[in-house]
This record gives structure tokens, sequence and C-alpha cells, in this order.
């Protein structure tokens, strides 16, 4: 069986968008997760414009581009519409979107790591409201990714609504995967088990029987 690695430029912000392609390709790598985002290596608007032409310098390094890893929030309907479009242009299979953070509790504030570097946004609404209008809009986004014969990719990553297995299984269960996937991140999943207590509390709240 054959197994094509892909370099993620986002591990390359310190390198041009050219230099990127370059190391991929001295390095062996079959492809590229381009970085998607205005301090990344090309922003949302620029593939709108530059699209081909991005794609037609990755291909010449004979690589190939499954995925445009983007920062866009699920809530912002016009980007990921502008990412659908530029995926149908590009002829890019996959592009990844951010969940909203669950870590806003009051412990959290405490925390060293900055949480501007996580693939997420911040939505301020109540846990069970924030939950079911995710659900509805991953429904809405489903049908628009089947439409445009795009797969959307969730990160299963710390800190966001979606950081566990099991809140990966909820979020998604209902819909059909050759349209809503999953990005396991295995580094990331390594820190579970310090889901953010105060989201966990008022979300499970209704299901509560008793305390132990």
């Amino acid at each position: 069986m054959s197994l094509n690695l892909n370099l993620c430029t986002a591990t390359l912000r310190g390198f041009s968008f050219h230099d990127a392609i370059e190391i991929a390709r001295q390095s062996g790598f079959q492809g590229i997760e381009l970085r998607v985002s205005d301090d990344g290596h090309k922003s949302l608007n620029q593939l709108a414009t530059e699209g081909d032409l991005c794609k037609r310098q990755i291909a010449k390094a004979g690589l190939q581009l499954p995925v445009l890893n983007t920062y866009i929030p699920l809530a912002d309907e016009r980007a990921i519409d502008l990412l659908l479009l530029c995926c149908q242009k590009m002829e890019v299979p996959k592009a990844r979107v951010a969940l909203p953070c669950s870590c806003r509790a009051a412990v959290s504030k405490q925390s060293k790591k900055v949480t501007e570097t996580l693939p997420a946004y911040e939505d301020r609404q109540e846990p069970v409201k924030l939950i079911d209008n995710l659900k509805k809009q991953l429904r809405q986004l489903e049908r628009k990714a089947y439409k445009a014969g795009v797969k959307i990719l969730l990160e299963l990553h710390w800190g966001t609504v979606m950081s566990s297995c099991t809140s990966a299984y909820l979020l998604t269960q209902d819909l059909a995967p050759e349209c809503i996937a999953i990005t396991f991140d295995p580094a990331n999943m390594a820190i579970e088990g310090k889901e953010d207590w105060e989201f966990g509390i008022k979300l499970t709240i209704p299901i509560w029987t008793t305390f132990t």
C-alpha cells in the first residue's frame, strides 16, 4: 500500500511560499497542505484571484495540493462560500475550517498558552445553545460541500468544542463523512483530559442525575 505524505505549510511560517514548496519537494513529500490565512503563505482573497497560478507552481514542483488548511470560522458563511469556490476552481478536494473555542472559563485565562494560536474562534453563546447552533451550521455546510464536491475537515484539537473523540462523534455522527470529516491530530489528542471544566459542566447540566 502506497502512503502519500504531505507537508503542512503551517509548520513553515518563517519561510516564503516558494521556499515551502521547495522544502517539500527536496524532502520527498508527495504534496502540501497549504496554510491559508491573512498571515499565512496565501490568504483566501489571494487564492480567489491567483489560485490557478498557485496550483500550477505546486504542480510544477511535482507536488499535489490535497488540502487548503484554513482558519475560517464555521460561522463565516461568506468566507466559506468563497473557500468552496476556490477549491472547485483549483480542484482541491479538501479544506479545513475552524470550530469555536471552549476554553473561556476563568481558569483558562491563567494559561500560558496563547489561545490565538488555536485553529478556532470566540463564540460567546452558552454551551448548549452553541452546540445546537453548530449542528445546524454543519448541516447547512454539509449540503454546500456536497454540491461543491469538496470535503470539509474539522480538526480534533484541544481548547475547541471538538477536543475529544466523544465530542467529535456527537458533532458529526449524523453527517455524511464524504462531506464533513474529522482530522485526527495525535499531538493534540495527547493533551486531552484537560477539557475546559466550566464549559463541560454547563453543557452537561441538562443530563445530570447526581454528583460523585
